[in-house]
């Protein structure tokens, strides 16, 4: 587990939506959905998820995409 300067334990928050595999951000991006699958498994499988808090983020409103 991670700790933070001052002693006490740092937590991790993870950012995952099964939906990203479903979007091409075109050739010569540096997306790449597999990859966040592939890292997605990996953190599943080896159960860092244990350690973890997994949050699911919220579709953006037309206002928030404005920002």
């Amino acid at each position: 587990m991670a700790y933070s300067q001052g002693g006490g334990k740092k937590k991790v928050c993870y950012y995952y939506d099964g939906d990203i595999g479903n979007y091409y951000y075109g050739q010569g991006h540096p997306m790449k959905p597999h990859r966040i699958r592939m890292t997605h498994n990996l953190l599943l499988n080896y159960g860092l998820y244990r350690k973890m808090e997994i949050c699911r983020p919220h579709k953006a409103t037309a206002e928030e995409m404005t920002k």
